[in-house]
């Protein structure tokens, strides 16, 4: 196996930790915003390793690197904006607002 192939494969091994991981850390937890933190590993992480790997495998210049290195970027600007939406949107569907109520603008967290 060449220095490439191996490198390939670590980062492969690599994006499949993270990812199974983030998985098993989401089963700990109940709340959709909590679950929220553990996807961060996987678009900012192991999207990116995948990305990598195709790169060194198929070359940056390629049409497979290029869009590899494209789906990365969409991910790395897109998620932390789908995140928030996501967030934002749960919270409309608990609290009816999205705006802090007057509970939490004193300071005392709801549960």
């Amino acid at each position: 196996m060449s220095v490439q192939g191996a490198l390939v494969d670590g980062l492969l091994a690599l994006a499949v930790l993270l990812s199974a991981a983030s998985c098993l850390a989401m089963l700990a937890f109940s709340a959709a915003v909590d679950r929220l933190h553990y996807l961060g590993p996987v678009t900012g992480l192991a999207v990116p390793a995948v990305a990598v790997a195709v790169m060194i495998d198929a070359s940056p210049l390629s049409v497979p690197g290029a869009k590899a290195a494209l789906v990365a970027i969409v991910l790395l600007v897109g998620g932390p904006v789908l995140g928030h939406a996501v967030a934002r949107a749960d919270r409309i569907r608990r609290t009816g607002d999205w705006r802090p109520g007057d509970e939490e603008k004193a300071g005392r967290r709801r549960p």
